[in-house]
């Protein structure tokens, strides 16, 4: 599941809350959310499970992804 607001990308995944973050200026930082988004949604209709867990292991590691609260 997917939500947009106050030009924040959020991405719901067993009942959390997760905010895709980017540091890129400009257009293309929006971009690249809302590309994140898109991979994560087709990983749901595909049922690529792990991929998604991989996605967000490395995502709150590397500092793309983190859990809203």
């Amino acid at each position: 599941m997917m939500m947009m607001s106050d030009n924040k990308y959020i991405y719901k995944y067993q009942g959390k809350s997760y905010e895709i973050l980017c540091d890129d200026e400009g257009e293309f930082n929006e971009q690249r959310q809302q590309m994140v988004l898109n991979d994560f949604l087709h990983c749901e209709k595909t049922g690529d499970w792990n991929t998604i867990k991989n996605r967000m292991t490395n995502g709150i590691k590397w500092g793309w992804l983190k859990e809203v609260v």
